[in-house]
């Protein structure tokens, strides 16, 4: 629906706060009988705010997020107004040869530089997981996990479990942990075969129940689970979860891989 202008100019004092009480009070009982009027506000209501440089609302409730922190200071920057200074550039030639009403180029602008800021955001998340995808893959060394070749029967269903795991069949290896681990004296083992094949094939929320109840064991090999779990975080993107683990691990030296998880939190900062 079209507005005139004066109904625009209405929109824009009312979001910024300068009507006075009276029309206020006209202006909000316009809103409520108009539904058109209501959607038009919350359109102009969210352009403004994506420009506005006092507040964001990407996200509501967040103190202290690291993304809105990154995107302040992205819109603080200098290529920041470079490019918004080319999108108003562009928008005066076009509306040179295509006039257009204050409140139509007002909308042309910020619509333009709210896309600009919603690409690059998307561009930030999709740099942020390349480099928690990059970490997994360097630290995720499964190589580093104990051998389960024993005699026995149990153990030898447990070396065939280790086979498939390292087949990369991990469905398989699953089905035989799963049934080993009340069975057998090697279930810290156990678990943490078990928590990497869940972590494989993408089962995220088992394999950090898995770990749990290996940090959970009396095991000398309990920190391990802090290690894992910091892993499977990285594996899904949750850069502040991995960043918590990996604080936990520093707590005590004797812990499995203190010197990665140092090492690992610097690459992170």
């Amino acid at each position: 629906m079209e507005f005139d202008d004066s109904v625009y100019q209405k929109i824009e004092a009312y979001l910024s706060g300068n009507m006075n009480v009276i029309d206020k009070e006209v202006f909000e009982s316009s809103l409520l009988s108009n539904a058109e009027l209501q959607k038009e506000v919350e359109i102009h209501k969210a352009l403004k705010y994506a420009l506005n440089e006092n507040e964001w609302i990407l996200r509501k409730n967040k103190k202290n997020d690291k993304e809105i922190v990154e995107i302040k200071n992205l819109r603080r920057s200098e290529e920041y107004s470079k490019t918004i200074k080319s999108i108003k550039e562009a928008g005066n030639i076009y509306f040179e040869k295509k006039p257009l009403n204050q409140s139509k180029k007002w909308i042309y602008y910020c619509c333009a530089i709210a896309s600009v800021i919603c690409i690059v955001v998307m561009v930030q998340y999709f740099n942020a997981s390349q480099i928690t995808d990059s970490l997994y893959m360097e630290y995720s060394d499964w190589s580093e996990l104990p051998s389960l070749t024993t005699q026995g029967n149990v153990q030898d269903n447990l070396a065939k479990g280790e086979q498939l795991f390292f087949d990369k069949k991990y469905k398989e290896a699953i089905y035989v942990f799963s049934n080993s681990l009340n069975t057998s004296d090697f279930t810290p083992y156990i678990l943490s075969y078990l928590g990497v094949s869940y972590l494989e094939i993408g089962e995220y929320q088992k394999s950090l129940q898995t770990f749990n109840m290996l940090l959970k064991s009396d095991s000398l090999d309990s920190s391990k689970g802090y290690w894992y779990t910091a892993l499977v975080y990285l594996k899904m993107g949750k850069e502040q979860k991995a960043r918590d683990t990996l604080h936990l691990i520093l707590q005590n030296k004797k812990n499995f891989n203190f010197l990665k998880a140092k090492e690992l939190l610097e690459k992170l900062d």
